[in-house]
């Protein structure tokens, strides 16, 4: 029993580093879908920052409405998406 624990005790340490390496950091993902989930193809995303409202970076959503842009520096921001068609 002690053998088994060890065992399982080593997995999980040598696991959990691994799982830090998956996530995406850095960077704001996500997709663009309309009020239906409808995928919103090539809308335009920007990151516009709270204080003085200046657009920090962007990006243009996929055809699937996928989009990933590179995260600012930390502090407040909004995310302003807007497509041909669509109000908001």
């Amino acid at each position: 029993m002690k053998i088994l624990f060890t065992l399982l005790s080593l997995c999980f340490l040598l696991w959990c580093p691994q799982t830090g390496r998956c996530q995406d950091a850095g960077f704001l993902t996500g997709a663009v879908q309309d009020e239906k989930g409808v995928p919103v193809p090539f809308a335009t995303v920007a990151v516009v920052q709270e204080a003085p409202a200046t657009i920090s970076t962007g990006t243009v959503a996929e055809e699937s409405g996928r989009f990933r842009v590179k995260a600012p520096a930390a502090g407040a921001y909004r995310l302003r998406v807007s497509a041909l068609g669509y109000v908001t």
